[in-house]
């Protein structure tokens, strides 16, 4: 069977992350969402992606290329249920697509519930909950440091290094390349080639990311080339002990939890001592300073609206810092998120 995954408009549900790579290259459960379509489908046939993306996913095809289509921000526990889908028919959740078989025109309507993201928020609630079942340490840890898979399995990968007075608590993933610098890290993920010091509670850090000082970044997402400096800290607890709330493009959405931090999109930089308020989004892109009491639009240098030659040539200088060369692909995407942000009328 030929499936697709589709990626819905800007402005989506999964801001800030969205905006620069489609929703299914975010981490759930430990994973990436494009891991777990793979693990139960296999790969897919294409995707079916907004215009930014096409040439990094060389997404030129049409919904009726496919057997089946499916929303990238699909629950994977849901997959089996997905699959029984009859031909002919679709499934919708509050007037968002989940899934299509067969052709979409005249095809029946089935209303769902449950089935999809409602915001990043979700990924982060999900950091107690680890698919693997037992702990895996392949990469170096120094003497000194406190492994604790008691709560949960700890994976610690090959080439990956823990340096000595470091506390990990599992569930918890350290991915190749990254080193934790005498860190305390309990329930998080942290991918490919990050620097992480501090104190990290059930959060995910997505790859090349630096937090390599002490401050605190709890039940927070922090994209793709995030810098935070010395001393930067997320609140995750309202003083009212009430629910966090978080604004996305127009609507504010409920989290639905007491404890929740804040979401940073890819290459955004944090200052030193930086406080960033509960429930906030700092857009990709942005740079900050202060206090992060509402959300910044992306591509934000302090206040100001970021020069785009500014924008392309700061984030080939990081991408650089970690042998990887901006190719055209994602100079693209950057070019046209900008565009998207600052230059039409859709609210990011």
């Amino acid at each position: 069977m030929r499936y697709a995954i589709f990626e819905e408009a800007f402005p989506n549900q999964m801001l800030p992350f969205s905006l620069t790579r489609p929703s299914f290259e975010l981490i759930y459960r430990y994973k990436k969402i494009i891991d777990w379509f793979r693990e139960k489908l296999g790969n897919p046939a294409g995707y079916l992606l907004p215009e930014r993306f096409k040439e990094k996913y060389n997404s030129d095809y049409k919904m009726q290329d496919f057997d089946l289509v499916i929303n990238s921000t699909l629950r994977p526990e849901l997959f089996d249920e997905l699959i029984e889908i009859k031909d002919g028919n679709s499934m919708y959740e509050n007037n968002r697509l989940v899934a299509i078989k067969g052709s979409k025109k005249g095809s029946k309507k089935i209303p769902v519930k449950g089935y999809l993201l409602q915001g990043p928020w979700e990924l982060v609630k999900l950091m107690g909950s680890s698919p693997f079942t037992k702990s895996r340490i392949e990469g170096k840890v120094e003497n000194y440091t406190i492994i604790d898979d008691s709560s949960g399995p700890i994976i610690i990968e090959s080439g990956s290094q823990v340096e000595a007075f470091s506390k990990i608590i599992g569930p918890a993933y350290i991915s190749s390349g990254s080193k934790i610098s005498s860190a305390r890290i309990s329930g998080s993920f942290v991918g490919n080639g990050c620097r992480i010091g501090g104190e990290l509670e059930r959060s995910i850090v997505d790859s090349y990311t630096n937090k390599a000082h002490y401050g605190f970044i709890g039940d927070s997402y922090l994209g793709a080339f995030v810098n935070v400096g010395a001393g930067s800290t997320t609140s995750n607890l309202k003083n009212t002990y009430g629910t966090v709330r978080i604004k996305i493009s127009r609507s504010t959405l409920s989290t639905g939890e007491v404890k929740m931090g804040a979401f940073f999109g890819d290459f955004s930089k944090i200052s030193i001592n930086t406080s960033i308020m509960a429930g906030k989004i700092v857009g990709a892109g942005a740079y900050v300073q202060g206090i992060v009491n509402k959300n910044v639009k992306p591509f934000t240098f302090f206040n100001r609206r970021g020069n785009l030659e500014l924008v392309i040539e700061h984030t080939r200088r990081a991408l650089e810092r970690r042998n990887i060369e901006l190719d055209k692909p994602l100079e693209t995407v950057i070019k046209s998120a900008y565009n998207l942000v600052w230059h039409s009328k859709v609210s990011s």
